[in-house]
Parts: C-alpha cells; sequence; structure tokens
C-alpha cells in the first residue's frame, strides 16, 4: 500500500474538518438569487431606455443584431478610446473596438472596428430623404426604393429633375453619394442615387479626428446578417449576396491541379460586390432600360405560397432556393484572389451573360 512521503505537500480548497452550513442558512441563499434575479429583470429595461450607447434590450453583439466588421490598419501610434470616441462623435453609438493582432507583427497599430450598420444610411435616413426630397422644385417623388444594406437608392418623380439638384439636396441632408444618374426609360423619370461605402465614410470621420492620412488602410469589410433578428426573415430581399461569374472560378479550379500548395484547402469565392437581393433586380432593369415594378410580400406569406405553387413545372422558384434567398450569403473572397492571381468581375458586367433570354426579349 502506498503511504504519502512527508516531503510532498497537497492543495486543500476545503480544510479537513471544515464546516459550511449551506442548508442551515439556505434562507439567506434564496433570498440572494430572489435578489440577482430581480435586478437581472430590472436591467433590461434600464439598457433599452436608460443607458446610453446600449439601447437594446439585451445588449446583443454585432453577431446577432447584424452589421459590420471592419478591420483598420493605422499609420500612427493610436489609442482605443481615441477611436472609440472619434466613431461616438461620427454617430456609431455601438461601436466596439478592440486591438487587433498582426500575426507578423509589422503592422502594430491594428483595430477591429465592429458597428451595427451595414450600410451609410439607416432606415430612418431613408424615411428622412423621403421627406425631405419630396419636392425638388415642381417635380414629386412618386416611388423610394431603398434596402438595409445595400448601396443604392432608386427615385422616381412624375417629372425630370436635374441630377445635380438631387445630389446637393442629399448632401444637405448628411447623405454621402458617389454618384447621381439617371435610371431606367426617360419617361419613367428615375434616378439611381449611389452612396459612399461605410468604410469610406468611417475612414473620413477617423482622419478628421486624428488627422489626415491616419487611417493606412482598411484591408477587409465584413457585413454580418442579423441572425437573431426578423429582418432577413420578414424581407429576404434585404438579405446580402455576393453573386461570382463562373468564368473567374473555373480557371483557378483548373490550376488547383498543377499548384500542390493548394490541394486539401478550402477557399472562400465570392464576387467584389455585396449586393441585397432587390438590387440584383434593380440592375438587371437598368441594364435593359426599364422600371420595375415590385412588391415586398413578407416571406410568412412568400413560404407557404412558394411550397404549394413549387408543384407546378412552369414556375421559377422552389421553397429550398427560397430559403436560401432569407438568408445572407457572403464571404471574404481576398485569399483566393491572392492565390489565384484573379480580378473578379463586377456583376453589372454579367448581366448580359446571364440573362441572355431577357436581352434577346428587351432586343
Amino acid at each position: 500500500m502506498a503511504t504519502q512521503s512527508p516531503d510532498q505537500k497537497f492543495f486543500e480548497i476545503i480544510k479537513p474538518g471544515a464546516n459550511y452550513e449551506f442548508i442551515g442558512r439556505q434562507k439567506y441563499w434564496i433570498g440572494l438569487s430572489i435578489f440577482l434575479v430581480a435586478l437581472t429583470f430590472i436591467m433590461l429595461p434600464l439598457n433599452a431606455f436608460v443607458l446610453k450607447g446600449r439601447g437594446h434590450i439585451l445588449n446583443w453583439g454585432v453577431d446577432f443584431r447584424g452589421g459590420s466588421e471592419i478591420l483598420l490598419e493605422f499609420s500612427k501610434a493610436v489609442d482605443v478610446g481615441e477611436v472609440r470616441k472619434a466613431l461616438l462623435d461620427a454617430g456609431f453609438t455601438d461601436a466596439d473596438v478592440v486591438k487587433y493582432e498582426d500575426p507578423t507583427g509589422k503592422k502594430p497599430w491594428n483595430y477591429m472596428v465592429r458597428v451595427g450598420a451595414v450600410s451609410v444610411v439607416s432606415e430612418q435616413q431613408a424615411k428622412q430623404i423621403q421627406t425631405s426630397l419630396a419636392k425638388e422644385g415642381e417635380a414629386t417623388l412618386k416611388r423610394l426604393e431603398w434596402a438595409e444594406g445595400g448601396d443604392k437608392i432608386y427615385l422616381r418623380y412624375d417629372r425630370a429633375v436635374e441630377t445635380s439638384q438631387l445630389a446637393t439636396s442629399l448632401k444637405a441632408i448628411g447623405v454621402s453619394t458617389s454618384q447621381v444618374q439617371t435610371f431606367g426609360r426617360a419617361e419613367d423619370h428615375g434616378y439611381e442615387v449611389t452612396l459612399v461605402g461605410l468604410d469610406t465614410e468611417i475612414r473620413r470621420h477617423l482622419e478628421a479626428k486624428l488627422g489626415a492620412g491616419a487611417v493606412a488602410a482598411i484591408p477587409k469589410v465584413d457585413s454580418v446578417g442579423a441572425k437573431a433578428g426578423n429582418q432577413l426573415k420578414v424581407d429576404g430581399a434585404k438579405s446580402l449576396l455576393q453573386p461570382v461569374s463562373v468564368a473567374n472560378v473555373v480557371g483557378p479550379m483548373a490550376r488547383t491541379l498543377s499548384m500542390p500548395e493548394t490541394q486539401g484547402k478550402i477557399f472562400e469565392v465570392g464576387g467584389p460586390e455585396r449586393i441585397a437581393f432587390i438590387d440584383i433586380m434593380y440592375k438587371v432593369a437598368r441594364h435593359y432600360g426599364v422600371w420595375p415594378n415590385t412588391v415586398s410580400v413578407s416571406s410568412r406569406f412568400a413560404r407557404p405560397m412558394v411550397k404549394f405553387a413549387q408543384r407546378f413545372r412552369s414556375f421559377p422558384l422552389t421553397y429550398d432556393e427560397l430559403m436560401m434567398l432569407l438568408e445572407d450569403n457572403v464571404c471574404d473572397a481576398s485569399t483566393f484572389t491572392s492565390t489565384f492571381g484573379v480580378t473578379l468581375d463586377p456583376y453589372e458586367a454579367q448581366i448580359s451573360s446571364l440573362c441572355p433570354h431577357i436581352y434577346e426579349l428587351a432586343a
């Protein structure tokens, strides 16, 4: 039988002979539990209405409430507090800023920023745009189309409006645009507004506070779907897709046969743009010079309708395809493009080859 050496010592959390009366004092422990549970419920409305910067009953992260993850490389030493304050002053009240360690150690001033926005225009701003642009001179706004997360706003008036006038009106209410141009047929009086990217807007605000050239690069921007919310479940047209040309994929697939370093690896690949599904429809329509008439249908009604209609051979959509459209489908293709040296084609450059039958009808 093994015996303990007098030189051996063991760490003891509960010493021999210790007596803790948990059961004897159970009323105190039960009271403490009730107090903590009550405090938890009290914190829920405080999170939503009292504590600044929360705005939610539960403090959901970006992965759940939706938003964007942006990797920032700074050209000089900056403090996390400076970055957070600059974003707060710019209106990003829910921004999370964390230090991002560069594996190579060559870029010491990297930060990962998470914000709840996926576009420079929020739903509230979209309503403000509709109100502000309701009258442009003698022209009256008939329709405004915008999908949260998309980079385009589509306007339709009852008569022609100068694009420079629209750009000026948008700038006056704080909406940054890169282009305003006519859209569709001349008699439709439609206009397409291209918004600046969220990363461009964040760079502008940071450099205004931290100095010109403070942001050296923004190598990565990822949009995150609202996995815990009902936004995409209610309106699948707002889900983000990343369409890629087959021509951009076939060549690299063939080259993997002669590239041993790619064997056994998985490469994410998607197009260069993250586009809301409704914007895809508008891009196709713009390509052929027409104005699409769309009707928003909640997925709660669309699901049973498609499930019933898919039994008819002529119906163009299956239930499985609909479910795929109700979720974001985006990725980071930077590893793919750098490994194979591929330049991905934008979606608009592919429309003629993707929809030849529509092209023939339009012609």
